[in-house]
């Protein structure tokens, strides 16, 4: 019986560490110089893990419905308020956020240029 319980629970486990994670505060920038899109989003996978913070660069025709199966590609942070990208000219994003565990912070991606502001008041 021990055994089939210790089974079980591994099973359990592998199945929900592959589940997607819900994503939530979506905000793009597009009509960039060289046609990419940038999506902001936060990723929230269950409830005892805080919430995640990413930025991605994205062709135009990226299917956005998998965002909760990947990490940003130019921004990553762990125990995230919140995150959003403003468009500050054809080749400039900047990205707001508000996170205390900073993974990735890119500065130059598929031709576009970041910047970044931490602001913890910006998100209530």
């Amino acid at each position: 019986m021990k055994n089939f319980v210790l089974i079980l629970s591994i099973f359990v486990i592998a199945i929900w560490s592959c589940r997607d994670c819900a994503v939530s505060s979506i905000t793009t920038v597009q009509n960039l110089n060289n046609g990419v899109m940038v999506v902001s989003y936060l990723g929230d996978c269950g409830a005892t893990v805080d919430m995640d913070a990413n930025v991605s660069v994205c062709m135009t025709n990226d299917d956005l419905q998998n965002l909760g199966n990947r990490t940003g590609n130019v921004f990553f942070a762990y125990h995230a308020r919140g995150v959003t990208v403003t468009k500050v000219s054809p080749d400039t994003v900047k990205i707001i956020y508000a996170a205390s565990e900073v993974r990735t912070m890119r500065y130059y991606v598929n031709g576009v240029n970041f910047v970044y502001e931490e602001n913890w008041k910006y998100f209530h």
